[in-house]
């Protein structure tokens, strides 16, 4: 038998350092090496993040601007209404541009005419460094601590998620919130699981409440109520204080997404195990107070500016809209989320299936046993109908047949027995599957909805992963099958970043990717060679590098260029117009609203002459579907240059043309 001295070495490394300060410095290295490329040089991506930096933007102009530069139609919101334009911005609250707000305040020094887009991402970067390191602790709580780090790599590196830290958006900043808060309920859950035996082993007979006398079992069960905590637990309320601080920041991000997952964590948790006392510790009116004292005072002042009916419209449309359909045109069927799971989770989805399916058994148990099942599976004892009499007969007297009847019988009376075995994978469980289920449902679908169930993910597929020596040969080799569709993701992934490449071969950042993705390509190879020996957790940990060399390359040389049309043409059109004054024509995208600082200029094609008429020493930025606007007046305008880009909101080309007045004779 052959020993690998160097594996061994290495995990008994990585279990010496894998939860001190080590770990945490390569957790570090690790996001800043993926997250700080093209953070700086990324232009501003239509349409969300134009939209949160610039009502951030005028929000701190609101207080930092003397106030004879202020706008009144830019600047009437103030710190409590974010404004777009002249408009306000109502459907997200207001935490995220208070604090891409105070960035910008950092970073120049209270000069708002100083600022970069660079400047409202900070928040979503520092979000991304914590969620990973928040994940990484609760494994360690959880699970062996190489768990636990390994999970938080594995998110660190997820296409999602690197994306997300260089948005200046808010959807970093709830998931922050929504990990930290699943931090505490799981301290909450695992302190008083432990102490009322929440959890029941398979192999012990099931009783009928939580604290009963088990038959097998001469002395009663302590429950929840009848155990004497110390004076200092019961006055520690500091899990549950931080709890619901985290969910009132969660509320104050993105609304109702960090409490319905805890919400649902929590059902599911107490259904599985027949125990709900245990939701005491979580001191719920404490929370409701929290996060009324936290939401109300902006309200409140919302509703005395705005009104309060303009307000609940808003919110109504925004919750109720988005589940009841497609606002805005993104719908997906269900399976939606899964299916873009194996590509917005790689390199981490090798596993993540069979992962999930191992923490469903062992997580969950019949509490009948299997020597129970066995016994009635022998006596062939004929189980209770489901349906009410009569449900049974369907038009014209057909019955239902007596094989589906008894199958659905039996997948609820399992369902109905059911109880938690092992806390962690329960917990896990129970924070992905039922919030996962409703982004299925709901007719709005976009693929950063599900981010906060991928720490969950993320540590349930590092414990898949770390126990791949303890799995049968028919599951290694079910799970080998399926490792074949993650590695033409893989190729897929490094074609287009290598086709992003070979376009942006002009860029001052090309030399990147030129770079690394040889270093990609070989490491693929290698990662191949693994999954060819069956060694899964081998082809995971190239994968993970060759992951980090994609997204640098893509990042630093592909995406600058790639969303870099309207700030290429912005650019342009003021060194054309050489101070005068510029507008567009047949072109409206947010990030122009961000390069005008919330003044654009749009004109109508019909309108165009009028427009030069006022401003004959302007330029007109003039989009090729409405050049109709200046080739039908050839006498008195003519195109100075165009210009060629990918229009990637339309998912189009798309031409321009700058266009002068002629000068008179």
């Amino acid at each position: 038998m052959r020993i690998d001295l160097g594996a061994m070495l290495a995990r008994d490394n990585l279990r010496k350092h894998a939860s001190g300060p080590l770990g945490a410095l390569a957790l570090v290295l690790l996001c800043c090496t993926v997250y700080l490329p093209g953070f700086f040089s990324i232009p501003p991506v239509d349409r969300d993040e134009s939209r949160f930096a610039q009502a951030s933007r005028q929000m701190y102009e609101s207080v930092a601007l003397p106030e004879a530069e202020r706008d009144p139609e830019l600047h009437s919101g103030g710190l409590a209404v974010p404004m777009v334009g002249g408009k306000p911005r109502l459907n997200k609250p207001p935490l995220i541009y208070w604090l891409q707000a105070a960035s910008a305040a950092v970073f120049t020094g209270g000069d708002p005419l100083k600022d970069a887009i660079w400047m409202y991402r900070v928040p979503s970067l520092v979000a991304g460094l914590v969620i990973v390191l928040a994940t990484w602790r609760i494994g360690c709580s959880m699970f062996d601590p190489r768990v636990g780090w390994v999970g938080a790599c594995l998110l660190a590196v997820s296409p999602v998620f690197v994306w997300e830290a260089h948005q200046a958006r808010a959807d970093m900043v709830m998931v922050a919130c929504t990990t930290l808060a699943m931090g505490q309920l799981w301290r909450l859950w695992r302190r008083a699981s432990q102490r009322s035996s929440l959890t029941c082993p398979l192999s012990r007979p099931r009783r009928e409440r939580v604290g009963e006398r088990a038959p097998s079992s001469p002395t009663p069960t302590p429950s929840l109520s009848s155990i004497q905590l110390p004076s200092s637990v019961r006055r520690s309320v500091a899990p549950s204080f931080l709890l619901w601080v985290f969910v009132a920041l969660g509320v104050l991000t993105k609304g109702p997404i960090t409490p319905m997952v805890i919400v649902l964590t929590a059902a599911w948790l107490s259904v599985f195990s027949r125990n709900w006392r245990w939701l005491r510790a979580t001191r719920p009116v404490l929370g409701v107070m929290i996060v009324v004292a936290a939401v109300a005072p902006w309200v409140w002042a919302v509703a005395r500016q705005e009104g309060f009916g303009e307000y609940w419209s808003i919110v109504y449309d925004e919750v109720f809209g988005r589940a009841g359909g497609a606002k805005e045109g993104h719908w997906g069927p269900p399976g939606y989320h899964i299916v873009l799971l194996v590509v917005l989770f790689w390199p981490g989805s090798l596993l993540t299936g069979l992962s999930i399916g191992r923490a469903w058994r062992r997580g969950l148990g019949s509490i009948e046993g299997k020597r129970g099942r066995e016994e009635k599976r022998r006596r062939k004892s004929p189980l209770p109908s489901p349906l009410p009499p009569g449900a049974g007969e369907g038009a014209g007297g057909a019955r239902v047949p007596p094989s589906l009847r008894r199958s659905v019988a039996s997948s609820l009376a399992t369902l109905r027995s059911l109880r938690v075995t092992r806390r962690p994978e329960a917990f896990l469980l129970a924070w992905m599957l039922p919030s996962w289920l409703v982004f299925e449902l709901v007719g709005t679908k976009l693929p950063h909805y599900t981010m906060p169930l991928y720490p969950a993910v993320a540590l349930l597929t590092a414990r898949g992963l770390m126990a791949w020596s303890s799995l049968r040969e028919a599951q290694r080799t079910r799970a080998q099958r399926g490792a074949w569709i993650w590695a033409v993701v893989g190729v897929v992934l490094i074609a287009v970043v290598g086709l992003g490449a070979l376009v942006s071969i002009g860029a001052p950042s090309a030399f990147v990717a030129c770079l690394l993705l040889p270093f990609a390509l070989i490491m693929g190879i290698a990662s191949v060679r693994e999954l060819i020996r069956k060694n899964l957790p081998g082809a995971q940990r190239w994968s993970v590098a060759i992951a980090v060399l994609l997204l640098v390359s893509f990042l630093a040389s592909a995406a600058p260029g790639f969303f870099g049309m309207t700030q290429w043409a912005q650019h342009r059109a003021t060194e054309l117009a050489d101070g005068g004054p510029v507008t567009w024509v047949g072109l409206r995208e947010d990030s122009l609203v961000w390069f005008g600082r919330g003044r654009p200029s749009y004109t109508e094609p019909k309108e165009l002459m009028a427009w030069f008429a006022a401003n004959p020493d302007g330029l007109a930025v003039v989009s090729v579907y409405a050049e109709d606007s200046y080739l039908s007046h050839p006498e008195d305008l003519w195109a100075v240059e165009y210009a060629s880009g990918y229009h990637y909101t339309k998912g189009r080309s798309e031409k321009l043309a700058f266009v002068e007045r002629l000068p008179p004779e």
